[in-house]
């Protein structure tokens, strides 16, 4: 199955309280902006920051066990969303967002959440932290592959973007367009396997009809209309629980892209 970039129509609706139907959530924050829709696999379609749309798709998909296909987490049944400020003495609109996923079969749920952290008005600095929690619900281990799946238009162009995951760990994509960079590390635990792409290669593995890994393809790719993922494989032991933690965020880019030196870019953007 393919993807056509222009298939997907993302909808601006500001949710701001629990709902079991099919929303798009917006979070704000200083200077930037994010919508997810909860009942789509484009998941993450606006990144705004400072008036500028940085993301076209970030979702998530997971398969249960050695047989395939993958399938978007939206593809489960929605149990729960909720919606609240962190910072509201600096910001008071509502910036972290959880959403539950629940196998219709009561094998397990699945609650990633988002907290965005804007910047000054002006700085194009912007931040997202992520967690996912998969919880076991059976009385036996669950063998369980979880994957991330990105792909950010830096300055709102989908053509001309620098991609790569530097080793020697491979947990840390980065991405850079012109003047633009933006980096996602994951903090733990390491992923099990990693590719960049281009656009639509890594949807199109995710979406058909096979049980895939991703090829630990690490570039770096050069002026192309960039994607990368992230695969995490489980096996959660009964009643147990697994969290995935992740941040994502934008810098201004000095000169060129050179992924071999991200390091200190990587370190200069974190601010945990």
């Amino acid at each position: 199955m393919t993807f056509s970039r222009f298939g997907f129509a993302a909808i601006a609706l500001c949710g701001a309280a629990m709902s079991a139907h099919a929303t798009v959530w917006t979070l704000a924050d200083r200077n930037s902006s994010t919508d997810i829709d909860d009942a789509s696999s484009g998941g993450m379609v606006n990144w705004n920051v400072d008036g500028m749309d940085q993301i076209f798709q970030q979702w998530f998909w997971f398969r249960v066990g050695p047989a395939g296909p993958e399938a978007p987490i939206n593809s489960l049944n929605q149990t729960g969303s909720f919606v609240s400020d962190t910072n509201p003495f600096v910001d008071n609109r509502p910036d972290t967002l959880a959403l539950q996923y629940t196998d219709p079969a009561g094998r397990f749920n699945i609650q990633p959440s988002w907290t965005l952290r804007g910047g000054a008005a002006g700085s194009n600095r912007s931040d997202v932290t992520e967690s996912i929690v998969i919880n076991n619900l059976t009385n036996g281990p669950l063998p369980f592959h979880f994957f991330q799946y990105c792909d950010f238009d830096l300055a709102g162009n989908a053509a001309g973007d620098n991609v790569g995951i530097p080793g020697p760990l491979h947990n840390t994509a980065i991405q850079s367009d012109g003047a633009l960079a933006m980096s996602e590390t994951v903090v733990t635990p390491q992923p099990s396997h990693y590719a960049v792409g281009p656009f639509p290669n890594l949807l199109n593995l995710l979406q058909d009809g096979n049980p895939d890994d991703l090829p630990d393809f690490a570039g770096p790719l050069f002026n192309v209309d960039g994607t990368w993922a992230f695969q995490w494989d489980f096996l959660i032991q009964p009643g147990s629980s697994v969290v995935i933690s992740k941040d994502k965020g934008f810098v201004p880019a000095p000169g060129a892209f050179a992924l071999m030196g991200v390091g200190a870019l990587a370190a200069a953007r974190r601010r945990r």
